[in-house]
């Protein structure tokens, strides 16, 4: 297993970093999807919560070359929603709302569209709330970073691809 991510980043700047900058300029010297092409992956994962503020056209324009790049590489992928974030970020007003990012309705979508393998954190972070677990409280600085057991939970669905 390879890692190539990169901290704080979107999947524009992965794709189209000379028109996306990355603010950190040592970061965003790794950001270069040729990192992706050495690797020779057989199985590429992608999620980016910084990708939630998309629209639904944006995610199908923009997975959409992810699909094709992952595809053109022989590779297999696997599109993984995001985690909760603060509610604010989230558009709720508690923590018992569903999620309705557009972001994440269109990556579901998306998947069902093309045939793509799917993990879907997003539906078992909105699931916390029926096993009585405040979201936040899997989150380490009560915004947008998981703690060790909300790593846990992509984890969990991604292994759900495999079965």
């Amino acid at each position: 297993m390879i890692t190539v991510a990169v901290g704080g980043s979107n999947s524009r700047q992965w794709l189209y970093p000379e028109k996306y900058k990355f603010p950190i300029a040592e970061a965003a010297a790794r950001l270069q999807w040729g990192r992706v092409e050495a690797a020779k992956p057989d199985l590429v994962t992608v999620e980016f919560v910084n990708d939630a503020g998309l629209k639904a056209d944006e995610v199908e324009r923009v997975y959409g070359e992810i699909l094709r790049r992952v595809h053109g590489l022989g590779a297999e992928l696997i599109l993984i929603t995001p985690h909760f974030t603060r509610m604010a970020m989230m558009g709720f007003h508690t923590q018992r709302d569903k999620d309705q990012r557009p972001y994440v309705l269109a990556l579901r979508d998306l998947a069902t569209r093309h045939h793509i393998a799917l993990a879907d954190a997003s539906a078992r972070w909105e699931h916390l709330r029926k096993e009585g677990i405040p979201y936040i409280t899997l989150l380490n600085n009560g915004i947008n970073h998981p703690d060790d057991r909300g790593h846990l939970l992509f984890a969990e669905e991604l292994i759900k691809c495999f079965e």
